[in-house]
Order: C-alpha cells, then sequence, then structure tokens
C-alpha cells in the first residue's frame, strides 16, 4: 500500500509529508520557520516533532528561508519518528526553490530521498542551520572516516586486538629487541632471534616516553649518589614494597653507550635468585637514561660500616668471606660471569633472621647482617668469544690485581679472587688501600703481614687470595671448601702459598 502524502506551504517553503504525517503548526520568528508534525499509527508508531529551518541572507532576493541539511533531516527523523523519511523538501508550485528558480537565481530544491535507502549512524553533534556557508549542500554526502583496513565486502573495518593485522601493526613500531651476551647459546637460542629481531627492527622515530619512575614509585630518600650513577629509595606504588632505584646520572645517548651500560642489566636478568646476590627486579629506559629497580639492602653497605669504626672480628669475618666466596661461585661457575669491582662500597648488608645474643645492657642487641654481592656495572663474560671483552673495564683500581693493570685479561675470575682478599684484610685492620705507591705494591707481591686476633686458617686464606700469580689464588670453589659451614672460620687442609 502507498503511503499518503499531503503538502503544505509556508513562507515559500514547501514542505511534502509522508507515513501518515499531520501539519500541526507553523509559525516564523526571527529565528526562522518552526513546523510541527504529529504521526497517527504508521510505521514508527505514536511520535511527533519539530523541524528549525533558519533564514539565510541574500542581497538580490532579501531576506531568504533556508532549508534544513540532509544530515540534519535524517538525524531529526531517526530520533523523533523511526523513519528515514519524514519529511522532504520540494519546489514550490512555479519557481525552483525559495525565492524563484535556479534560473533566477534561487536556491535549488535537492532530490527527494528514498524511503529504501538504509539509515546512517546517527550524528553525534547537532547541525545549525544558520551557519550556511560553513554546512555542506543538501545533496552532498558526509564522507565516512578513512577506513583502517579493507574488509571482504569492499567496506573498512577497524581491527580488533585479537586481529592479526593489529598484532602485525603494533610490531612494526615496537624496539628491537637487544641480544644479552651473558646467554651461553648451548643454553638459550632466543639470542638468534634477538638478533635477527635487531637487524629487521626499526625503533620508531618519535617515541612518547612516560615518566614510569614517577608513576610507579614514590621516591623516599637518597641512598648514594657516585660518578656513573644515583641510588635511592622508593616505595612501589603498586605492591607497598621498598626499593632500591639506581639510575645512570648522565643521558645514553649513543648506542655504544646504552651498550655498556646494559651489562649491568644482562649480566643480572641470566642469573637466578641467590642469598648473597642483590636481587634484581627489572630495568627500563627513561629519558635516555637507564633505571634499575633492585634489592634494598637496610643494612647499608660494608664501607659504611667500616667508615664508622666498626671493625669485624675473626668470626665474623669468616662469615663474610664464606658469603662473598658463594657468591662469586655462583657467577663463575654457573653462569661464567666475571664481577670485576668487588669492593667494600659493593657489598650490601640486610638484617639476618638470627639475632645476636642478647645484651646485659639496656641496649637492645643490634640484628646480625647477612651479606650480599652488588653493583654489576663493570661485569664481564668468562667466555673468550663474547662480545664483552671488548669494552673491558676495570673496577677501583685500589683492588684490582697487577694483571689487570697490565691489560692481561685471561683470568678475570681470579681477579675477583685477589679483590675480596683485599677487601676482607681492609675489614679486619681498617687500613684503607692506596691508589699508587710502595705499600700499593707491597700488597701485590709480598703479601700481608701476620695480624694479631686473626686465625692463622683465615689468614692463611687471605694470603693465598692476594698471591702475585693468579694461578696460586684458589677458585671460588676451593674457597667454599675452604670454610667451615655455620662456623666462620676456615680450615688449612689446602695447599695455600
Amino acid at each position: 500500500m502507498a503511503s499518503q502524502e499531503t503538502s503544505s506551504t509556508t513562507g515559500g517553503l514547501c514542505l511534502r509529508l509522508k507515513n501518515n504525517v499531520n501539519l500541526v503548526n507553523v509559525s516564523q520568528s526571527s529565528q526562522g520557520i518552526h513546523a510541527s508534525f504529529k504521526m497517527n499509527g504508521g510505521m514508527g508508531g505514536m511520535g511527533g516533532g519539530r523541524l528549525l529551518f533558519g533564514t539565510q541572507p541574500s542581497q538580490e532576493n532579501g531576506p531568504m528561508v533556508g532549508m534544513a541539511s540532509q544530515a540534519m533531516m535524517e538525524a531529526c527523523s531517526q530520533d523523533i519518528i523511526g523513519t528515514a523519511d519524514l519529511c522532504t523538501p520540494v519546489e514550490p508550485p512555479g519557481g525552483g526553490g525559495v525565492g524563484g528558480g535556479a534560473a533566477a537565481g534561487g536556491m535549488a530544491s535537492p532530490p527527494a530521498m528514498s524511503v529504501m535507502r538504509a539509515k546512517r549512524p546517527r550524528s553525534e553533534h547537532v547541525m545549525d542551520c544558520s551557519q550556511g556557508s560553513q554546512q555542506p549542500a543538501p545533496s552532498q554526502e558526509m564522507p565516512p572516516p578513512p577506513p583502517r583496513y579493507p574488509t571482504a565486502a569492499g567496506g573498512a573495518a577497524y581491527p580488533t586486538h585479537k586481529d592479526p593485522r593489529f598484532r602485525q601493526a603494533r610490531a612494526a613500531g615496537s624496539p628491537a629487541c637487544r641480544a644479552n651476551p651473558f646467554v651461553c647459546a648451548a643454553d638459550d637460542e632466543s639470542n638468534a632471534a634477538a638478533e635477527a629481531t635487531t637487524s629487521s627492527s626499526r625503533r620508531p622515530a618519535t617515541t612518547v616516553q612516560l615518566a614510569r619512575y614517577r608513576l610507579e614509585f614514590k621516591e623516599v630518600a637518597l641512598i648514594g649518589t657516585g660518578g656513573f650513577s644515583t641510588v635511592t629509595r622508593a616505595v612501589s606504588r603498586l605492591d607497598g614494597a621498598t626499593y632500591a632505584i639506581k639510575r645512570t646520572s648522565r643521558p645514553l645517548t649513543t648506542p655504544g653507550d646504552q651498550k655498556v651500560a646494559l651489562f649491568e642489566v644482562q649480566s643480572m636478568a641470566v642469573m637466578a635468585a641467590h642469598p648473597h646476590v642483590v636481587r634484581y627486579f627489572g630495568a627500563w629506559l627513561e629519558d635516555d637514561r637507564l633505571f634499575i629497580q633492585l634489592e634494598f639492602c637496610s643494612g647499608g653497605t660494608l664501607a659504611d660500616k667500616l667508615a664508622s669504626g666498626s671493625l669485624m672480628p675473626s668470626d665474623a669475618l669468616g662469615k663474610l668471606m664464606r658469603s662473598m666466596a658463594l657468591a662469586l661461585q655462583h657467577l663463575h661457575k654457573k653462569y661464567r660471569i666475571a664481577h670485576l669491582d668487588v669492593k667494600p662500597e659493593n657489598i650490601y648488608g640486610v638484617p639476618s633472621s638470627a639475632t645476636a645474643a642478647a645484651s646485659t645492657s639496656d641496649v637492645p642487641a643490634q640484628p646480625e647482617l647477612e651479606w650480599k654481592l652488588g653493583d654489576f656495572g663493570r661485569a664481564q663474560s668468562l667466555a673468550p668469544s663474547s662480545d664483552t671483552r671488548g669494552y673491558i673495564e676495570e673496577g677501583d683500581v685500589r683492588y684490582m690485581p697487577l694483571e689487570m693493570l697490565n691489560s692481561r685479561f685471561d683470568s678475570l675470575d681470579k681477579a675477583d679472587i685477589f679483590s675480596l682478599g683485599l677487601t676482607c684484610y681492609e675489614a679486619f685492620t681498617g687500613y684503607n688501600p692506596p691508589q699508587n705507591g710502595t705499600k700499593f705494591t707491597e700488597l701485590r707481591t709480598k703479601g700481608i703481614p701476620l695480624l694479631p686476633g686473626l686465625s692463622n686458617a683465615l689468614h692463611k686464606a687471605i694470603r693465598s687470595c692476594m698471591a702475585e700469580d693468579p694461578v696460586e689464588r684458589p677458585d671460588a670453589g676451593e674457597l667454599v671448601k675452604m670454610s667451615v659451614v655455620g662456623a666462620g672460620g676456615f680450615r688449612g687442609a689446602l695447599s695455600l702459598k
């Protein structure tokens, strides 16, 4: 059954009404013409609506009644009546639109809209017909948004996170995966894939750097500052735990700087957790600086303890030496990594579960400390073919053996043993090793003298660690065998020089 149509003309504007739509009221004001409609039955049920047709000045014909744009009429008809064609402006009799036909300079009427056209998405804004110069022509289609990906039907669709094209697009802008030189090829094949990714991937030209440190952590206090890095105490906003955040002091602007700085991160990343190694939790680059999230050691460093004048007795020194021997054994034997910067500043204390014997005074007894090795900024691989061999940089010269100072790098693990022996000597005597001079040479060629109060077995262990020839030094595993478990002393069973 064809729909009935009625027409109404007011102010030079002809409205053709469809689908049992009745014109209720038409009025004209300074804002334009107001037309009210009401529908009884038909598609959409009971309903009604109101349209405003704004005015537009014309130099030839004076004030001229304009027509609502196609987009507005469709939006209003869908919202009020539920049909795509509530009213259609048509040419009035004897003229080509308001103010005369097109030949007379009037506005031409657009073609009638088809009732079979599919509905378009509802507009998110109301179009103001009074700004006629900024609106598209009544017969002009609103252009759709540019398609992201074409579909099989010829249209456009935005992919979801499950779409493989979405993952490919995201991966195309991801930074390259770095190869870890501390990972053994026999144990892990991930480096081959990382090198392939590095050669084929490209870092995006513009990357949004989020301030992860400020977003995820609340800084509590400054722990220490060095020539290369700064360490702060911070509380995680996510888990509420306290961490030590280490960040480089200067920006890492070149790939070479980043490669050397990442040796510390990469060496700790391959190692499993160990009770005598500072735990590593993660790292990230922010503002061209490297941030490392580490375990917070509330007991401070061994250097802090020595600076306060608190020297170690023989039994406590034996426990310190055993703890560091276990840590170096973990590095040397299992992961083939040399630390190359063993010294009091890089040995950290944490309160142990066992407390010292109760004191007879009113002052409560302080908890005993367990010692952990940290700061892997000079770490190197013991593998001769490792990429790190081209970037060997010895640590503090005060704790380095002669072969390292003479650029002999064939016994890097034994260099750690020498540094441990000299550190234990300082912890017992409080003597700060010099950087040069006669005493500097004597400590490396003549060894340490007999020390009153130090057990004979522990004296031999320290003296053997500081042997001039690296071959004569024990390795970390031999030091562990020499120690007496739980007693803090050392056996003299092994042949010591």
